[in-house]
């Protein structure tokens, strides 16, 4: 059957057997352009010119520079190039064949064709490129297929190669944009399928898929899927390692022609030093000593000291950048065992080194285990042995290589851990370990749950007596204090007693002179005598005290609970019962029910109430003849019955089967309430009675949380459910949980005071503790800001600052209200209207003060003083207060009560902590009122007011959001500079580079024109010459050379530094290819 034609696919749309010619119009000896017409309109915008222009930049794939150019072109000028390339057809991928190597033998042809394609791919658009590239790697394989088993003699053979090295030369021509080089990263095969062709007998195919791999090192993501075809490479030519075939031909003599050799040997050294320079190598020095390696057990140092005799410069440029890395990164890795060098030939030196770095470790046993069973290994055959020491060399290369962000190599081993570990372990052993510890671990659990329990019961009763001995002490100083100030109050009075007793004397001495006078006559110079009215009003009888009080009359007679309990019960036997009620109350007939009934909650009027309402004349005895009373009954019992359209239809075969066991549960609260009060003793986990234990013994094992305290006042029994529960009592055990737990503790005298008073004690702590941190908090701010010297001279920069700009009555203030200094960021600046005159105020300070910029540490306290409320902090102090007094009047209560048990320890628990508490909310009352003093103190320092009515939280958030204000114009200061600065930079470095590159990119523009190269091929070309390796290689040098200097004389220090500037003026002439090459790589990313 006679071959069959195909069309090309990618660029022609012509015969296979047809080749195009491409014609220039010369005319003496120049090129002339024909005048383009413009059949197609001109869009009468030009924002619709741009759009359809930037879709024909995107097309042609420019750099930045050159895209910056072609905008800057006018209108008319970007509709002619428009136009221009609209009419130039694109190749047609729809007509092409499914493979040019299908049934065509004319190698020639081919061969053409696809150098053809080559051309293309670097002249066609983007979308073509793009639609290319997807179905590229198709051709590659085939060619392959066709080399492996279509072909047998020689000629067809050397025209497969050079198809080969045609196809490679087309992919290199792909990678030179980023959407190429996109399409072949992505392609799970497309980098292996490149590199088999290593495996080619033309020594410029080898040098090609070079070429293309060492770049790929140097471009985001690809140095793991060079990595990942080396070892695709080493399967498909069956090597025993990887790099193998690249050690060999690195080592192969020089044959045929010797330039091209020793580029081949050239570019496996860059292809070798890309491999260990980039990537995660970059980063990893576990892992560049892990690649280096491979190449040093290759043999890669004997071939070495062969290429250093060829004397090339590339070459030696690539061995040099080899060496020094090497000697870098081992002497790094020697530090890490405090040594100089590890040799890594020498057993006996590796194992020293790790006995030395592992003796004192429990990891030393197991390298003793590891040597031993590696000595086990040797004892079998030599051919297993071999095979089973390769395994350990895989393994242990993959444990090496492992970080936590997985290997950054591909895996040399595929080792399942999991795997190894369910083979190891034992089922049955492993369930009943997995039993025993889970019954442990209960244990455990239960024994942490009591031993927390006690650690807070220990806790709190060491809190307490920390704060009854402070107490104490200072109730012992005041008392001392006291005892002295009563000492000398004492002999005060025994003095002022002794002189009284003296003054006494001498009166009662002149009285004495003075009767004697009158009975024996008195001279004139005797003394005047008492008047006898004195007298009698001095010895006048005391008249004695009024009358007591007449009696209080008694009050009403009420009905007790009991009394009104035995009444109804002694009337149960007539069908209408008389309700007890106060006396004159109207007694009613009510029909009495034959079971408890829920309650309904209303609200009951008075007698005395019911004159001139509609209940005057309401009679409710028809109703009762009317109502079906044994349906009401049924539908309101108060025993909670299960409803039988509540149970499952699978359980009525049961329920027929076996009798119902009715639950019948007296509930006559609140459904709501009692669901609500249920829900809590289930979270309480305590029973009735150990509840009130801990209520009578004010729960001195900590066994109620505080929380749980402040719930169960939530559910206190009130008069009317007491009432009605009593009315139940007989009932109990048939009564609902919540029903029970409210009678049981309505039982206990004084439940609800005794609650209370267990709550406060159990919060009144925590809440002096809070209460004496605002207090401390409102106090330390008030002295700071009154005592702060920076915030005192910022004041004065911003009075002068305002002073400044303000003028007429605003102008001359001798000061400002401390509100002013929020406003401070309302004022802009003219010339940026981001700047305020807070930035400027912080300029101001960090040049011209600069001690001012940490205000904030010297008023720092005032973050927590404007956290306080004074009327919450009031409150808080009147509840505690009121809390204590609370307490104060139940133990009055307790004692003339004097019924005290030995489970009622109400008395002696709060006795003592009221005496303890009370004194330390005195002293929390004294600092109160000084803490009012000082921030009145405070707001009067500062020109406020009312400093009266003041509050904290007013006055210090002034100061606090200024000091953070300042701080973010402070920060927004350093980000404007750094802005300004890197723009001056920026600026400088462009106009600098515009001017270095604009003759470069001209000449570059019209080379890449000329030879179709673009910037993969750039990359080849640096990667090759070395120069990609310039910074490194200079920075190294400079240090090495730095060493020397500091060992030499001044003299060699001199020409080190003569070396080192020439040095670096070689680094500088390549930061130009430096930077090309980076931005080529930015690109990539």
């Amino acid at each position: 059957m006679p071959p069959t034609k195909k069309t090309f696919c990618w660029c022609f749309n012509g015969s296979a057997n047809s080749v195009p010619e491409i014609s220039y119009n010369v005319e003496n000896g120049g090129m002339t352009l024909k005048k383009i017409e413009l059949n197609i309109p001109m869009p009468e915008t030009e924002e619709e010119v741009d759009r359809k222009f930037t879709e024909l930049v995107d097309e042609l794939g420019l750099d930045r520079l050159h895209r910056q150019a072609m905008f800057e072109l006018p209108a008319e000028k970007k509709w002619q190039i428009y136009c221009s390339k609209k009419k130039l057809k694109e190749p047609n991928v729809s007509e092409v064949g499914n493979n040019i190597y299908t049934n065509n033998n004319n190698i020639m042809i081919r061969i053409q064709l696809i150098d053809s394609l080559r051309t293309a791919l670097k002249t066609q658009t983007m979308s073509f490129v793009i639609r290319t590239s997807r179905d590229y790697f198709n051709v590659i394989n085939s060619n392959n297929d066709r080399n492996d088993d279509d072909y047998d003699d020689d000629d067809d053979d050397d025209g497969n190669v050079g198809i080969t090295h045609s196809v490679i030369g087309c992919i290199k021509a792909l990678m030179n944009c980023k959407e190429g080089r996109s399409q072949v990263l992505s392609h799970p095969d497309g980098i292996k399928i490149i590199t088999q062709n290593y495996y080619s007998p033309n020594q410029k195919t080898k040098m090609a898929v070079l070429e293309i791999l060492g770049a790929l090192c140097l471009v985001p993501g690809g140095h793991k899927k060079v990595l990942e075809a080396m070892n695709h490479l080493r399967d498909y030519i069956g090597e025993r390692t990887r790099f193998q075939t690249f050690i060999n031909d690195l080592d192969q003599t020089v044959r045929g022609d010797y330039n091209d050799c020793i580029t081949f040997k050239t570019l496996i050294m860059s292809f070798i030093n890309a491999s260990l320079k980039y990537g995660d190598c970059e980063t990893s020095i576990d892992l560049r000593l892990h690649l280096r390696y491979e190449y040093l057990m290759l043999g890669l140092i004997p071939t070495i000291e062969k290429l250093k005799k060829y004397a090339n410069i590339n070459l030696d440029r690539h061995i040099n950048f080899f060496e020094m890395i090497r000697n870098e990164d081992e002497k790094s890795y020697a530090k890490k065992f405090d040594t100089i060098h590890i040799d890594s030939k020498s057993s006996t030196a590796m194992l020293e080194l790790l006995k030395k770095k592992l003796m004192h470790s429990p990891s030393y046993y197991h390298l003793l285990s590891i040597l031993f069973h590696l000595i086990q290994v040797t004892s079998g055959p030599p051919k297993s042995s071999s095979n089973i020491w390769r395994l350990i060399d895989m393994v242990v290369q993959q444990i090496a290589i492992q970080n936590k962000n997985g290997d950054p190599d591909v895996k040399v081993f595929d080792l399942d851990v999991k795997k190894l570990s369910k083979q190891l372990a034992d089922e049955s052993a492993f369930e009943e370990v997995s039993k025993k510890l889970k019954v442990t671990m209960k244990e455990v659990e239960d024994l942490t749950n009591k031993l927390n329990k006690k650690e807070r019961e220990c806790d709190i009763k060491s809190k307490e007596k920390e704060e009854i001995m402070q107490t104490l002490t200072k109730m012992r100083q005041k008392m001392e204090k006291d005892s002295q100030n009563c000492s000398t109050q004492l002999d005060n009075m025994a003095a002022r007693i002794r002189e009284l007793e003296r003054l006494l004397s001498n009166e009662r001495s002149q009285r004495t002179q003075l009767e004697l006078a009158v009975n024996t006559g008195t001279s004139p110079s005797s003394p005047p005598r008492i008047k006898p009215h004195d007298d009698h009003k001095e010895h006048a009888p005391i008249p004695p005290p009024p009358p007591p009080p007449l009696c209080p009359p008694p009050p009403p007679l009420l009905a007790t609970a009991s009394n009104r309990a035995k009444l109804g019960r002694a009337s149960s036997n007539s069908n209408y019962c008389n309700i007890t009620g106060p006396i004159g109350s109207k007694l009613r007939n009510i029909p009495e029910a034959s079971q408890a009934m829920k309650s309904f909650n209303w609200t009951k009027l008075a007698d005395n109430k019911v004159d001139g309402t509609i209940w005057m004349g309401v009679d409710e005895s028809n109703v009762y003849k009317a109502i079906d009373l044994d349906d009401f009954e049924k539908n309101f019992s108060a025993y909670q019955r299960q409803d039988i359209n509540d149970v499952d239809q699978s359980q009525v075969g049961t329920i027929t089967r076996q009798p119902i066991a009715k639950a019948r549960e007296l509930s006559v609260i609140d459904g709501r309430r009692a669901q609500n009060c249920t829900i809590l003793l289930s979270k309480l986990k305590m029973t009735n009675q150990e509840l009130a234990t801990a209520i009578l013994n004010v729960d001195e094992h900590e066994e109620l949380p505080k929380d749980m305290c402040e719930q169960l006042l939530k559910f206190l029994p009130t008069p009317e459910e007491t009432q009605m529960l009593e009315d139940h009592a007989a009932e109990l055990e048939h009564m609902a949980r919540a029903d029970r737990f409210l009678l049981e503790m309505s039982r206990i005298d004084h439940y609800e005071q005794r609650l209370k008073a267990l709550d406060c004690k159990k919060r009144f702590t925590e809440r002096l503790t809070d209460v004496r941190q605002r207090i401390s908090a409102v106090t330390t701010a008030s002295n700071d800001v009154i005592n702060s010297r920076k915030l005192k001279k910022i004041l004065e920069v911003v009075l002068a600052v305002g002073n400044y700009m303000n003028r007429g009555q605003r102008g001359n203030a001798p000061g400002f209200k401390l509100s002013s200094l929020m406003r401070l960021a309302d004022t802009k600046s003219s010339i940026n209207k981001k700047v305020t005159l807070l930035h400027y105020l912080d300029d101001v300070i960090e040049n011209k003060f600069p001690d001012l910029s940490s205000v904030e540490d010297e008023i720092k306290s005032v973050k927590d003083g404007a956290k306080v409320n004074l009327t919450e902090l009031a409150e808080d102090m009147k509840m505690l207060k009121q809390g204590l007094k609370e307490i104060q009047q139940e133990i009055s209560y307790h004692r003339r009560k004097n019924s005290s048990s030995d489970s009622d320890k109400f008395i002696e628990v709060m006795d003592g902590f009221i005496g303890v508490c009370e004194y330390s909310f005195s002293e929390v009352e004294e600092s109160y009122r000084e803490m009012l003093k000082e921030f009145a103190k405070a707001m009067t320092h500062f020109g406020e007011e009312e400093p009266e009515k003041g509050q904290p939280e007013v006055f210090f958030s002034i100061f606090d959001q200024f000091v953070t204000s300042l701080a973010e114009a402070r920060s927004d200061n350093k980000r404007f500079r750094r802005i300004r600065e890197e723009e001056m930079k920026r600026v400088r470095v462009e106009m600098q580079m515009r001017l270095d590159r604009e003759s470069k990119e001209k000449a570059r523009k019209l080379k890449n024109a000329a030879d179709g190269e673009g910037e993969f091929d750039d990359l080849i070309s640096a990667l090759q010459t070395g120069e990609v390796f310039g910074d490194d290689i200079a920075r190294i040098m400079k240090r090495k050379k730095k060493i020397l200097n500091n060992n030499n004389n001044n003299n060699n220090n001199n020409n080190n530094n003569n070396n080192n500037n020439s040095d670096c003026k070689t680094a500088q002439r390549n930061n130009s290819n430096r930077e090309r090459l980076n931005a080529i790589l930015m690109g990539s990313k």
